[in-house]
């Protein structure tokens, strides 16, 4: 088990090998996370949304890097065009 900050993930699932197969399981302020392997899948933004940087994006079509389950909740990991990165709720995009 690995302890960094407020972040700790069980790493016996982490296969070398594979790593396509990674489902990383983690608890972040108590809260469990479970995120899903990378995919590579792109998505259109269905209204401008900003990243953490708080550049406004809206043309784009992102990549969908990981999609992640927190509380029930189902969100998604994209990477934008200029390498900036957030999580989107799957009303804020449609995957294609």
């Amino acid at each position: 088990m690995c302890h960094c900050g407020m972040f700790s993930a069980n790493k016996r699932q982490v296969q070398l090998a594979r790593p396509m197969l990674l489902l990383l399981h983690a608890t972040v302020g108590g809260i469990a996370m479970e995120h899903t392997p990378s995919t590579n899948q792109y998505c259109r933004l269905n209204a401008p949304v900003r990243d953490h940087d708080g550049r406004i994006h809206f043309q784009e079509h992102p990549r969908v890097l990981r999609k992640v389950s927190n509380l029930d909740r189902q969100m998604f990991l994209v990477q934008f065009e200029d390498g900036a990165t957030t999580f989107l709720f799957p009303d804020e995009v449609t995957l294609y």
